[in-house]
């Protein structure tokens, strides 16, 4: 567990808010659709490859939250961080919150997956669980368990999907990746009802209408188109080096400055990590960069 310079104990009602924002949604599942972003702060991890600042952050109330959720004109929010299992029950009494104040909202948790998921409201309202197994590239740890992972994925089965951050030039970590995925596909108890999650069932047979439309601002649905696998690639950005908050301004936004992007190591890596996909993958596996880099890298 990295150090910190607030305190890390958990106050009743409220929530470490690292930062809110509306955009859209840069990878995954929901890639494109316009989401808005609550980062928790703390992690459990300390991943030399992170480029996310959550060490800084206000303890907000839950309700100050909710409100300014539904203030946003998206109705999909994305629980990043950090890490937000963390504080589990005070993000099911925000979903809690949220839904009072605005109906059909759509939630996606970002996790790593090493945290045991525990609070049965929070695991049932996530209508998609977003894992990312530190096992690849980005952040490899020894304290990273590959037990409490697995038993997370088999815990929300039907509504998760899995991401890996790999470098395709590194065969330890495309060896130890493959491995891991290995075990997912064939985890003790679980058989055909993983296979059947990633590659057969159709998102309408798992989910409920309400999870896979979203509204636009006039309140007319527009249907989400969603492919059936739900194990995605995404290429080990080495130009991007961890991201350092500007504190200059106290009570200012953070903002988040990178080094020079390199347009070139970008492609090359995204061509390799296809290459090894298309090897090693049954059709079940998609390689999805993340939009935001590629906007970036424009």
């Amino acid at each position: 567990m990295p150090t910190y310079k607030q305190s890390t104990r958990r106050d009743p009602g409220k929530l470490k808010l690292v930062e809110m924002m509306e955009t859209v949604q840069g990878e995954g599942l929901f890639i494109g659709v316009p989401s808005i972003f609550v980062r928790t702060g703390m992690c459990n991890l300390a991943c030399p490859g992170c480029d996310t600042v959550w060490d800084d952050w206000t303890s907000t109330w839950i309700e100050d939250v909710a409100f300014r959720v539904t203030k946003f004109k998206s109705n999909h929010v994305v629980f990043t961080g950090g890490e937000p299992t963390l504080w589990q029950d005070d993000l099911a009494a925000l979903t809690q919150a949220i839904d009072l104040l605005r109906k059909e909202m759509v939630f996606t948790l970002e996790t790593n997956g090493a945290v045991p998921l525990t609070n049965g409201h929070l695991i049932d309202r996530i209508n998609l669980w977003s894992f990312s197994p530190k096992v690849g590239s980005l952040g490899h740890e020894e304290k990273f368990s590959d037990d409490v992972v697995l038993s997370n994925i088999r815990g929300t089965v039907g509504h998760n999907q899995i991401k890996y951050v790999l470098d395709p030039f590194i065969e330890p970590h495309v060896r130890r990746v493959f491995d891991f995925q290995k075990r997912v596909d064939e985890m003790s108890g679980l058989g055909g009802a993983m296979d059947m999650a990633v590659r057969l069932g159709s998102w309408e047979d798992r989910q409920p209408t309400r999870f896979h439309r979203l509204s636009d601002h006039a309140g007319v649905e527009i249907p989400i188109a969603v492919e059936d696998t739900r194990i995605f690639f995404q290429p080990y950005d080495r130009d991007c080096t961890v991201n350092t908050a500007d504190r200059t301004v106290p009570g200012a936004p953070i903002s988040i400055r990178n080094v020079p992007l390199n347009e070139h190591n970008y492609s090359k890596d995204l061509a390799a990590l296809t290459k090894i996909v298309m090897e090693r993958s049954d059709c079940r596996f998609r390689v999805l960069p993340q939009l935001h880099k590629l906007l970036l890298y424009r």
